[in-house]
């Protein structure tokens, strides 16, 4: 996922539109909805389709989590289309409303195979594309304006691959945020030393040291007082030619589990 810090505003609970505040948003399909936070109940939520006769299935879950899926789309949410992408209320949570973002950011699956991938006509209109070997798809950003192309593609090609068994799959790129442990957390986290014995192991004199350890994180704070002269290599994966600093807190905390004194 994309990491987090775009200043969205903070929600009353982690499932709910901001209580009073109104957001557009324009689906991959080209449907446009908004929304506003009531106090009580769900989202309130109209919605003027990209089609005519485009027939919209409207749904509220349990969690708070308004879903508009348009009648084009449905036969690809699941099994092509990442449920997500109309999950109007986790766009909404994410920044991905059209005061602040005019495109969506899309992780793409065309089917066709790692060698294709990137020129394939599915990641075509990606900006800022980045492929992902792992799993022979393409990162990128797709313009709201052309989302109801990407979907017509989809849903022409979505017969063949079913036959083929070699699918397309098109998810949302999701924000990741990362805090910093709670105190119910190391509550828990003096439960699970417990459970692997480890006041047993310190006890018999075991400390770990001469062991190196890989921290995968939101980075580090290299200048520590725990950490300084005990990291060796750092790597950022997540911005190319990124410094690897932890501007989050929650790495340095991890990080000083394992190396701090």
């Amino acid at each position: 996922g994309e990491q987090g810090g775009r200043g969205a505003p903070a929600p009353t609970s982690s499932a709910a539109v901001p209580v009073g505040r109104t957001y557009r948003v324009t689906l991959l399909t080209g449907d446009v909805v908004t929304v506003t936070g009531r106090a009580a109940g769900c989202a309130a939520v109209t919605v003027q389709p990209a089609a005519k006769s485009g027939a919209l299935t409207r749904h509220c879950g349990p969690d708070g989590h308004v879903t508009v899926v348009p009648s084009a789309a449905a036969p690809l949410i699941g099994s092509v289309l990442d449920p997500a992408l109309f999950d109007v209320t986790t766009l909404v949570l994410n920044g991905y409303d059209d005061a602040r973002s005019t495109d969506l950011p899309l992780i793409v699956r065309p089917g066709t195979g790692l060698n294709r991938t990137a020129a394939d006509p599915l990641t075509a209109g990606l900006t800022g594309k980045r492929t992902l070997p792992s799993i022979a798809a393409v990162a990128g950003r797709a313009p709201k304006a052309g989302g109801a192309d990407l979907l017509r593609s989809l849903a022409a090609g979505a017969p063949a691959a079913r036959s083929s068994g070699a699918g397309s799959k098109v998810w949302l790129d999701r924000t990741v945020r990362a805090t910093s442990l709670s105190t119910v957390d190391h509550e828990r986290l003096d439960a699970n030393l417990r459970q692997v014995s480890a006041p047993q192991a310190w006890a018999a004199g075991s400390t770990g040291k001469g062991t190196r350890v890989a921290v995968l994180d939101t980075g580090a704070d290299f200048t520590h007082p725990d950490l300084v002269g005990r990291v060796v290599e750092r790597a950022d994966f997540v911005t190319e030619g990124g410094d690897a600093v932890d501007r989050f807190g929650h790495g340095t905390h991890v990080a000083g589990i394992v190396a701090g004194t």
